[in-house]
């Protein structure tokens, strides 16, 4: 059983838990860690049994194995490089990082996280990626056609190939998180 802490508890940080927790045999989330102990945040974690921390305790935690980050883009950089340090394979919401910087400290953590067998993944957001914005360059200039509907499919298993088994079995059960290694984007072509 992977036991993870959701990192941020606003809106999607509780949609992400909600997501998993009771209904997998696989993860479940343990402990929420949060800047401010709010009565919501404090309803929430009785509702779906956690425990309500902060970041540094999750971290120390040897029970806590998986670090789910749902915080403010200015806080990713840090935090993600603070969980791989302490041995936590990291899901951090896009972007990990926010400028230069930040990204080459990033990818250094992401070298060592490797050597160490841990998973360093972001919640990218494919629609702008190369292959896509080609799609659609070629939709709009009619270089395919009249178009009403498209699908964009993508394939990153080889990506999950190589990820810890842990991180693996964690697809089956959250693949709107973590993806299905074949995943479609369907866009509606307007002229």
């Amino acid at each position: 059983m992977i036991n993870a802490a959701i990192v941020g508890l606003g809106w999607w940080g509780k949609t992400i838990v909600e997501s998993v927790q009771g209904s997998s045999k696989d993860i479940q989330f343990a402990a929420v860690a949060t800047r401010t102990a709010s009565d919501d945040a404090k309803a929430f974690c009785v509702a779906q049994k956690l425990q309500l921390t902060n970041f540094d305790a999750v971290l120390a935690d040897p029970k806590i194995n998986a670090i789910v980050l749902a915080t403010p883009h200015s806080l990713h950089t840090k935090q993600t490089i603070a969980a791989a340090k302490a041995g936590k394979h990291v899901f951090c919401e896009k972007p990990m990082a926010v400028d230069g910087p930040g990204l080459r400290s990033v990818m250094e953590s992401v070298k060592k996280a490797k050597e160490k067998n841990l998973a360093l993944v972001d919640g990218f957001v494919w629609r702008w990626t190369h292959g896509n914005r080609e799609a659609y360059k070629k939709i709009h200039e009619g270089a395919i056609g009249d178009i009403g509907w498209y699908t964009i499919l993508r394939d990153y298993v080889k990506f999950m190939d190589s990820a810890p088994e842990e991180i693996r079995r964690l697809q089956a059960y959250v693949p709107h998180i973590f993806g299905t290694g074949f995943e479609s984007d369907k866009h509606v072509a307007l002229k």
